[in-house]
């Protein structure tokens, strides 16, 4: 019969880290070993956050003038977004041509349902 051997979860704080440890992650992390999440359930870290400030204290990537990357997006990609924004422009514009003319004929004293929908029929 096999045994099962069961480690127990030890809840840890920031304090129970080493600066070794942490400057071993770091250089694990930057030379491409392992990723955060690796390193995380490697060494039983709770949060990504950890490992995120200790890479931004003790990394070589400069964080403060980091520039934003972004993938270059293909034409159907672009006419898709596109199409996405006319048809929110095109409802935006039929919401407010009825906010309007609600506005006009509820203002100006006339029945608003037959000006309305007189102008549709």
């Amino acid at each position: 019969m096999e045994e099962h051997l069961e480690t127990a979860y030890i809840k840890r704080t920031q304090r129970d880290y080493n600066l070794s440890l942490k400057l071993q992650i770091v250089r694990e992390i930057e030379a491409g070993k392992s990723g955060i999440t690796e390193c995380r359930k490697k060494y039983g870290i709770q949060a990504r956050s950890t490992i995120v400030s200790w890479l931004r204290k003790y990394g070589t990537f400069d964080w403060e003038n980091q520039t934003s990357f972004s993938m270059k997006k293909t034409p159907e990609q672009r006419i898709m977004e596109l199409e996405a924004e006319v048809k929110e422009a095109v409802s935006k514009g039929a919401v407010f041509f009825c906010v309007s003319k609600f506005a006009i004929y509820n203002f100006s004293g006339l029945d608003f349902r037959y000006l309305f929908f007189q102008e549709f029929f």
